[in-house]
């Protein structure tokens, strides 16, 4: 894909080593994975795209192995790939990263997407997440190893969002009416994500609370259909459905619906 130096593209092409005793991942996720996480970096920007690379590589729990500087490029190259989440930056030159993210929600069901972005207003938070990205990183406040821990996270079924970020949607959720009253549409929107899905809930199949079970134990994908002896499409319609019945567009947004109902 997208390639600058001859450095930069001897990174992508040189092997990652998966998880080992004797790599600096925890335990915890050496019990996890048993590959690194494969991710679809897209950056405009050479020189943070080249210090991600080379974190990456040290760390050796995420493998990048595209890297896309524009959202063409990204959505051009994704199809040919296996890869398990995208790395998104906003700011790109042909169009917003959420139209990246936007892509991969419907095409590539699988993968989960996280923001690596300098913007931070709530416009583009909202309609990152609203898009299906499963967690918001601040450029500025996330080193290559924090950048590398919210991959981890999202993987796991977590969300992965800056302090910053978090607080400033805490503070729209704790005051919707007076934002409300002032025009603000993306308080609505977040209105909206935060209704009550009990009903909802309850339509979910057993099959479906136990591929949700699984993702908020870590599962991905290709390893739920391997458990469960399905193939990935189908595990994958499934989600479908589930994000169908809940209203969501991510499986982080599906599992924290279905902890706080008490149904995983």
């Amino acid at each position: 894909m997208h390639s600058q130096t001859m450095d930069l593209a001897e990174q992508l092409s040189t092997p990652h080593k998966p998880l080992t005793p004797d790599n600096d991942a925890s335990v915890h996720d050496r019990a996890i994975y048993s590959r690194p996480i494969r991710v679809l970096l897209v950056e405009d920007d050479f020189l943070t795209a080249q210090r991600l690379m080379n974190q990456c590589s040290i760390d050796g729990r995420v493998q990048i192995v595209l890297w896309a500087a524009t959202a063409e490029e990204a959505i051009a190259g994704v199809g040919d790939i296996s890869i398990d989440m995208a790395l998104v930056d906003l700011g790109l030159p042909d169009a917003s990263g959420v139209e990246v993210i936007r892509y991969l929600s419907c095409q590539r069901t699988e993968v989960e997407s996280l923001v690596l972005s300098v913007f931070g207003d709530s416009g583009s938070v909202i309609e990152a997440v609203r898009a299906g990205a499963s967690g918001y990183l601040l450029k500025g406040q996330s080193d290559g190893a924090a950048v590398i821990n919210g991959l981890v996270d999202v993987a796991r079924g977590e969300a992965s969002i800056s302090p910053v970020i978090a607080r400033h949607l805490l503070n729209c959720f704790r005051e919707p009416i007076r934002l409300k009253a002032s025009g603000r549409a993306d308080a609505i929107a977040l209105e909206s994500m935060a209704t009550d899905k009990a009903s909802e809930l309850g339509s979910l199949t057993r099959r479906e609370i136990e591929l949700l079970k699984l993702v908020a134990h870590g599962y991905l994908v290709k390893e739920i259909a391997r458990k469960l002896c399905l193939s990935p499409y189908t595990v994958s319609t499934h989600f479908k459905n589930v994000y169908r019945k809940l209203h969501v567009k991510t499986r982080s947004e599906a599992v924290f619906l279905a902890q706080q109902a008490g149904l995983i």
